[in-house]
């Protein structure tokens, strides 16, 4: 009985905060941004957060993350690859891992996700999009595994290619079936921000709401390159207006090593929710070609 308590605790954690499909952004960026990603397509990660930010999008970037939460035994992971436009979409594949083990695996929960955005710029200064998910839970309640499937749509525009805006509809169309039979929808949610990218050509700046019928959250966050092309620094903050409402302050890093046409670089961001989550770090390897 212990162990099923403590399982549904961090089950709970994980759809407050964390769960796959409400669309968090496992990218260390995103993070330490606040999250606040939906209109910042110059991070390859944000095709996540908006699919339409891939129309933007330039160069080619491979992502790999991992993330641990300190206060619980649960694990992030991510891989994201995404290309600009060939001629005829930009696009990227990614796939994020939930999961966490206890008591010796004897009580496991995992969730996989494997995602497509592809975004489309039309004429200077708009993009459309849309992400296909497949989601694989496994866990070790009665009924237990799942299978489900979920449809995003975006839109991505800018003015002066400074001033960025973002609008994101998550699970516009899903389902979900477990091996008990029983089917469900997964939640509605939209994202909607403003950005302002590059100024300088070293400073971003980035806001963004989140609901799912009515609004849950907000954040922002700001991007400086210290040493352009070798060294940013990033700090934001999420502030959580559901249940329980609380600021979450996020800050990170990227160290990069310029080489020719490719860039490669180390990102690490950090977040403390002191009411739920604790002290959360996330570390990825980026390779990026122009």
């Amino acid at each position: 009985m212990k162990k099923f308590f403590i399982g549904i605790l961090i089950i709970a954690t994980l759809s407050a905060y964390s769960g796959t499909f409400n669309m968090v952004n496992y990218d260390p960026r995103a993070l330490s941004l606040g999250g606040a990603t939906v209109a910042f397509p110059s991070i390859g990660g944000a095709i996540i957060s908006n699919p339409a930010n891939a129309g933007y999008f330039r160069g080619k970037e491979f992502t790999g993350m991992f993330g641990k939460y300190q206060e619980f035994p649960i694990y992030n992971g991510l891989l994201n690859y995404v290309v600009e436009d060939n001629g005829v979409a930009a696009g990227g594949l990614y796939w994020e891992y939930t999961g966490y083990k206890l008591y010796d695996n004897d009580f496991n929960w995992s969730e996989n996700l494997i995602g497509y955005s592809i975004g489309k710029k039309f004429g200077w200064h708009l993009s459309l999009g849309m992400g296909i998910k497949l989601l694989f839970v496994n866990s070790d309640f009665d009924g237990g595994k799942a299978f489900g499937g979920a449809i995003d749509v975006g839109a991505t525009g800018d003015m002066l290619n400074t001033f960025y805006w973002g609008v994101s509809l998550h699970n516009l169309y899903s389902r979900l079936k477990w091996d008990t039979g029983r089917k469900e929808k997964l939640p509605f949610g939209y994202s909607f921000g403003i950005s302002v990218l590059n100024l300088w050509d070293r400073l971003s700046l980035s806001l963004q709401i989140n609901g799912s019928g009515g609004l849950e959250s907000a954040g922002g966050g700001v991007e400086l390159w210290i040493v352009k092309n070798w060294f940013a620094v990033r700090g934001g903050s999420i502030e959580k207006i559901a249940e329980p409402s609380r600021t979450i302050p996020t800050i990170g890093f990227t160290i990069a090593l310029p080489s020719g046409k490719n860039i490669l670089s180390l990102n690490y961001a950090a977040i403390y929710d002191n009411e739920v989550l604790g002290f959360v770090q996330r570390l990825s390897l980026n390779v990026y070609w122009f």
